[in-house]
């Protein structure tokens, strides 16, 4: 699974590590979305800093 192209261990090891606040209840994470979101913003902009990455439109021919 990718989530805007993080992997899952990747944001596994965000919960493990802190990074992204959450509690684990039984086998399930329970995340806020908008900590998550915040958390995938601040990567995007340290990745590609900026926050508006656009995607290049194909060629016609």
């Amino acid at each position: 699974m990718l989530l805007m192209g993080i992997t899952e261990q990747t944001i596994y090891t965000w919960l493990h590590n802190g990074e992204i606040p959450a509690f684990h209840v039984a086998n399930r994470w329970i995340i806020r979305k908008s900590q998550l979101r915040q958390k995938l913003r601040d990567t995007s902009i340290k990745t590609f800093g900026r926050t508006n990455v656009r995607h290049a439109e194909p060629m016609s021919r």
